[in-house]
Parts: structure tokens; C-alpha cells; sequence
């Protein structure tokens, strides 16, 4: 997943988590602090099922816009 700065200041990431159900089934490695304007940050997920089946979960990303906290769905199957 990218984050991208599409505005005039520094988007500072204050947080970047995988939360909800599954979350044990989902992974993220970033190095997203400051983004300059125009600039972009790419965070990765990944998926390890630990049981078959439809699995879900959250990338919350926390920043210091006024929307502040994304959630962004995650869903995976388990063979």
C-alpha cells in the first residue's frame, strides 16, 4: 500500500498497526514517518493464515491530517 502526500506540508505518521479480528494473520513492515509534499511512503503487507478460511482485518493508519486514523480493509482466504 502506498501513502502518498498529496498536500502543502509534511503528513507526519504518527502510527501505522494491523487491528481487528484476524489481525494475527496479517503483517506490515514500513519505514513511514515524514512524507514531504509530492513525496510517497509504501507500507507492506503481508498475509499468513493460520487457520482455512475467509480472514480479515484492519491497516490503521494514524497521521496528523484532521481526518487523522484510516482504516483500510484486509482480506485473505486460507487454504
Amino acid at each position: 500500500m502506498t501513502i502518498s502526500n498529496t498536500g502543502t506540508t509534511e503528513l507526519t505518521i504518527t502510527s501505522v498497526a494491523i487491528t481487528g479480528t484476524d489481525m494475527g494473520d496479517f503483517g506490515e513492515d514500513n519505514a513511514c514517518a515524514g512524507i514531504a509534499p509530492g513525496r510517497s511512503c509504501v507500507v507492506k503487507v503481508t498475509f499468513t493464515p493460520t487457520t482455512t478460511g475467509a480472514r480479515s482485518a484492519d491497516l490503521t493508519v494514524m497521521d496528523n491530517t484532521q481526518a487523522g486514523t484510516k482504516n483500510i480493509p484486509l482480506m485473505g482466504t486460507g487454504d
